[in-house]
This record gives structure tokens, C-alpha cells and sequence, in this order.
């Protein structure tokens, strides 16, 4: 869970890019390259932001990740028409088997326990249950996917809001410094046109994606053992 606020990523770009008052990179500019750096993390890790929730299906076999859904990571379970109740695990089976073992698996007799769901990583927003939800009653699956990391805001600390209150960052904090790097490189960026701003802000951008990429390494050599 994020503790970092964004009001502290601010204050910390303000001091290294020294404009503590905010005349040249003000609060409204850096929040907006804040929640850009939250996306871009996002986008270069998918489970930066990972929601685990419970969503009503439709009538059919197609079905559809909540508004945020960036990309599907599993569908873990059952879980009752009234999304509270734990029930049958849902695998996942690659379409040519389903295919294969019953072509007309999309017009199958409708249940609303799911058995198996199908899923394209080149149609994320997407996937399908077999067998199919029925339009009455459909159930409830546990899904775990990666979402779109909600805007921060800021309070107003100098007279101009920005939003308010302070909040926390959308993603964990371990990835507060790559978050600051990413909006230390946009603010660089900006003044890129002045002598060594423009290499500033590639060593930023440089140290996030090393972040990030030391981050995977210790992932993977930490996984659990099955």
C-alpha cells in the first residue's frame, strides 16, 4: 500500500531542478508530469498497479475488464452471483484445445459457474468464459489485472490549486525514485535548450529505466517456490 504523497515527489524535484518557489517548473506542471511518470510505470511494468476484485460478468462468453483495465493477469475463481462467495477455480485454456474439443463453445448451454476462460495478449481488454453466462443471474469471477494508476493531486501550497488534498501515489512506494527521475527527466526536458539540460534530463531518464530493470531482476530471482 502507497504512503509516498505526491507532494513529497514534487518537493524533491523542486529542490534538485532548485526553484523551490516554483517560478519556472510551478506545481500544476509537475503533478501533470507525475501522473504521466505513474502511467509510464505502469506501462513498462504491468503490476506496478494490480487490482484483485470482484466483477459481475455478462450474458455470454465474452466479457470485459473494468473501465481502469489495462491487461488481464488472471481470473482466479468463482465467486457467486453475489460476489462474496468463494466457489471453482476458473483455468485458463488456450482457444485451439477449446476449439478443437467443441467448436460451438460460444453458444453452449449457459451456467453461471465458469470453467475455463480464453484470453489474447493482442486483445487485453478482453477475454472469454466458457461455458457461457447466462442472461439472468450471471456470476461474479475474481479477476486480477493491471490498472490505469488513478491522477494525483495536490493541495494548494502556494496559492494556485492544483486539486486537493495532497494524495498518496497510485502505485507502491518502491518506485517512488523512478517516479521523481521521470519527472525530473520531463522538467530537464522543458528546458532542454539550455547547456546540460538536455543530458540532465537523459541521465534521469537513464536511472528510472535502471530502476525498473533492477526491480524485475530481484523479482524473478525472488519468486515463490511452486
Amino acid at each position: 500500500m502507497a504512503t509516498l504523497t505526491a507532494r513529497s515527489i514534487v518537493d524533491k524535484a523542486k529542490i534538485i531542478v532548485q526553484d523551490n518557489t516554483g517560478v519556472r517548473w510551478p506545481d500544476v506542471e509537475l503533478i501533470k508530469w507525475l501522473n504521466d511518470a505513474q502511467r509510464d510505470v505502469v506501462l513498462m511494468k504491468p503490476d506496478a498497479c494490480v487490482k484483485n476484485v470482484s466483477v459481475q460478468m455478462v450474458a455470454g462468453t465474452k466479457q470485459a475488464l473494468p473501465a481502469d483495465g489495462i491487461l488481464l493477469i488472471d481470473v482466479k475463481r468463482n465467486m457467486g452471483v453475489n460476489g462474496s462467495t468463494p466457489g471453482r477455480t476458473i483455468r485458463q485454456v488456450p482457444q485451439a484445445v477449446l476449439d478443437d474439443l467443441t467448436a460451438d463453445w460460444h453458444t453452449a448451454t449457459a451456467t453461471a459457474v465458469a470453467l475455463h476462460y480464453v484470453y489474447d495478449k493482442r486483445n487485453q481488454k478482453n477475454f472469454y468464459l466458457y461455458p457461457p453466462q447466462p442472461s439472468v443471474s450471471p456470476g461474479q469471477v475474481e479477476l486480477i489485472y493491471s490498472a490505469n494508476p488513478a491522477d494525483c493531486t495536490l493541495a494548494s501550497h502556494d496559492g494556485t490549486s492544483t486539486g486537493s488534498p495532497d494524495s498518496v501515489i497510485a502505485i507502491d512506494d518502491v518506485y517512488g525514485g523512478a517516479l521523481l527521475d521521470l519527472v525530473l527527466y520531463r522538467a530537464y526536458s522543458k528546458d532542454s535548450k539550455y547547456a546540460g539540460n538536455g543530458s540532465r534530463a537523459m541521465a534521469h531518464r537513464t536511472a528510472a529505466l535502471e530502476t525498473l530493470g533492477v526491480k524485475e531482476q530481484a523479482e524473478v530471482g525472488h519468486e515463490p517456490v511452486a
